[in-house]
């Protein structure tokens, strides 16, 4: 098959609203840390346990004067970034970027505030406004994996899949098989059409010895995608109820078809 239709194929596997484990979730992991693939490639994946971020156009429409004039006391505590991660856990990430803009403009070279403002941005969307705030963060001399990782989410989910992989692999190289990192770097490459390498990368990460659910759906997945559906399936089957593996085996049988 041509590596356009690879990839194409790959984007609607991806980004398309059945996803193998046949629920709402999506195969780009986002952790707690943010720094992995923002949610699915149409919007925000909210974190186990936080409410859903609002819609970009909601987001956008938020005025300045909804911010609460009263702090809470997590900014006695800590400040702006207190505020922002108080503000984002009850999932108010549009106000929570908001307050850290404010701080940027007053500290444009804090590269802490440079990074939440970056990350929260990334989880609303808004890929120019992070991917700027993150090379803003980026240490040239001693680079944090967490903000390096996170620019090469916001490359992956804007399209820019060869920028994604070699951010990703930076961050490797700084922490080495982190299983997140390793998710995303194999997504990148199926959405680039190089399902061989996804699928290397997801059983490097499954062979770390904390193989997740989500790590082997989307092992699945990069399988099927290959035309590898008996062991797709059995993969899938291993992560959830049998009917749904073979539903989803179904999905995806019926794309590579489309694509042949």
């Amino acid at each position: 098959m041509p590596h356009a239709q690879k990839s194409s194929l790959a984007a609607l596997a991806l980004a398309g609203s059945l996803v193998l484990g046949g629920c709402a979730a999506t195969p780009l992991l986002l952790d707690p840390e943010g720094t992995t693939l923002a949610g699915r490639l149409a919007g925000p994946k909210p974190v186990a346990g936080v409410a859903a971020p609002p819609a970009p156009s909601a987001a956008a429409s938020v005025a300045k004067s909804e911010i609460p004039a009263a702090k809470p006391a997590a900014v006695q505590a800590g400040g702006t970034l207190a505020l922002a991660r108080a503000l984002r856990d009850k999932g108010d990430r549009a106000k929570a970027l908001l307050e850290l803009e404010r701080a940027r403009a007053e500290k444009p070279k804090d590269r802490d505030l440079a990074r939440e403002a970056g990350i929260v941005a990334l989880e609303l969307g808004q890929l120019d406004k992070a991917r700027k705030a993150l090379e803003a963060a980026l240490d040239p001399v001693k680079p944090d994996w967490h903000t390096v990782s996170a620019l090469g989410t916001a490359h992956a989910t804007g399209g820019n899949q060869r920028e994604a992989q070699a951010h990703f692999k930076q961050a490797l190289a700084i922490k080495p098989d982190h299983q997140p990192t390793l998710n995303n770097l194999a997504l990148s490459y199926a959405l680039d059409g190089n399902l061989a390498e996804a699928e290397k990368t997801l059983k490097s990460a499954a062979a770390t010895g904390q193989s997740t659910a989500q790590i082997q759906e989307n092992l699945a997945l990069v399988l099927a995608l290959s035309g590898k559906f008996a062991d797709a399936e059995k993969i899938a089957a291993g992560v959830m109820p049998k009917d749904k593996a073979k539903a989803n085996m179904v999905y995806v049988r019926s794309l590579t078809q489309q694509g042949s």
